[in-house]
């Protein structure tokens, strides 16, 4: 009996793993979704970024290459009482923080790593970020990360 509950138990945490896992911000229109899997290098010009969000405290973060000097356009889509704030790969105390829509210049071929913890008033564990290339110039633009 108590392996048969055990495997229960076992099923129900695995499929409640998996459905809160899943990509969902309400939308499907046609804007590519990157994750947090794998560096992301030369993305789009508009992308939705999508990271799991961890209830149990501690960050996750997705590490994007972008190939020339840009200025963007960052805007989250879901998660609005979560953290997030991004960092230069190369640099220890430059960090910048996205409270719900910020536009910046990204230097090219600078590795960026883009953190995120859950915030106090999520329901959801899903972060979404709408990333949008912008016609600015970078180099009149400020301002530069």
């Amino acid at each position: 009996m108590k392996k048969c509950i055990l495997s229960v138990l076992a099923v129900v945490v695995i499929s409640l793993t998996f459905l809160a896992c899943t990509k969902d911000n309400g939308k499907d229109d046609g804007i590519p979704i990157l994750s947090i899997g794998n560096a992301i290098v030369n993305p789009p010009d508009t992308f939705k970024l999508y990271i799991p969000l961890k209830a149990a405290g501690g960050s996750v973060y997705a590490s994007i290459t972008f190939d020339t000097n840009s200025v963007w356009k960052i805007s989250k889509i879901t998660g609005q009482s979560s953290n997030f704030w991004a960092q230069r790969n190369d640099n220890d105390t430059l960090r910048l923080v996205i409270q719900d829509t910020l536009i910046a210049g990204f230097q090219g071929n600078t590795i960026y790593n883009f953190y995120a913890t859950m915030g106090t008033y999520e329901s959801k564990n899903k972060l979404f970020i709408l990333f949008e290339k912008q016609p600015d110039s970078y180099s009149t633009f400020s301002p530069k990360f």
